[in-house]
């Protein structure tokens, strides 16, 4: 396989992932291959096999035994975090669509899916709110799903001050949620969500943005951009924010209780549970 060196001409935070396959007449081969690779990665840290290994043994003809691996059977959970480079990339808007946005992954090992999601959150540069949590979300479908997960009533519960813009207030002081109101950045008035977060009196933002929020000059981005360039850690899916708010829960009930919530464990200690279920 020959390899060409070249200067790419993208100057902002890049991840490659590069497969070369010998059938030139198979596209479809390849590209399965270069969109797999990681997946593999991430397998052979979960069962404690090479899957790397077995894939290159498979396209190189040579002989391959059958890796048996029971994941019902395993007694942990492995999380993987996406990380993004958003602070390094001027005006972006922090927010997820289809493409890939994370310059890099955190893999995590927990007892369970809420101690591994948040270990691999802390992993990931995520700061875990000490006192003030901002909250908007657009959608409305969105903020009924916040309210019905229990995800505000654990945020209460744990003792955080929340704060909320005009439509997220209203939905959340009529379930009887004490919450604060803010305005947007492009309301001109005081308690502003900008000021706020400048002064750096702000632990966490959860802006869940709606289709049309996707402009350089709405209040959303200019939320989002804010949280960024304070450095406060920010949540811009429904689905991340419910499962962070229900980790976060876990881990103040088993501490509020003098239990420990994080299990240190190496990867050899969890690799010997996976030989000893084979």
């Amino acid at each position: 396989m020959q390899i060409k060196w070249f200067q790419s001409p993208l100057r902002y935070p890049q991840n490659w992932q590069l497969v070369g396959a010998r059938r030139q007449n198979n596209r479809e081969d390849g590209y399965w291959l270069a969109n797999q690779l990681a997946n593999w990665q991430r397998a052979s840290l979960l069962g404690a096999r090479n899957f790397i290994e077995l894939a290159t043994r498979i396209m190189t003809g040579l002989p391959v035994r059958s890796a048996i691996i029971q994941p019902m059977d395993i007694d942990f959970v492995a999380c993987k975090c996406p990380m993004f480079s958003f602070g390094r990339l001027k005006n972006s808007d922090p927010r997820l669509g289809v493409e890939m946005s994370s310059t890099g992954e955190v893999a995590c090992f927990g007892v369970n899916a809420h101690e591994a999601f948040l270990k691999g959150m802390v992993a990931a540069n995520f700061k875990l709110p000490l006192k003030n949590i901002v909250i908007s979300i657009g959608p409305n479908g969105a903020k009924q799903e916040f309210l019905s997960s229990g995800a505000a009533k654990q945020l209460q519960d744990m003792g955080f001050s929340l704060f909320a813009t005009k439509s997220t207030h209203d939905v959340l002081s009529k379930q009887g949620f004490a919450c604060s109101l803010v305005y947007k950045p492009l309301i001109k008035r005081e308690p502003n969500v900008l000021t706020l977060l400048q002064a750096g009196k702000m632990d966490l933002v959860i802006n869940v943005p709606d289709s049309m929020d996707s402009n350089g000059m709405t209040d959303g981005f200019k939320m989002r951009r804010g949280a960024i360039e304070a450095g406060v850690p920010l949540i811009t899916d429904i689905k991340t924010a419910i499962m962070a708010c229900a980790a976060m829960h876990k881990k103040w009930l088993r501490e509020s209780s003098g239990k420990e919530f994080w299990d240190v464990c190496s990867w050899q200690e969890h690799a010997e549970i996976v030989e000893r279920l084979n």
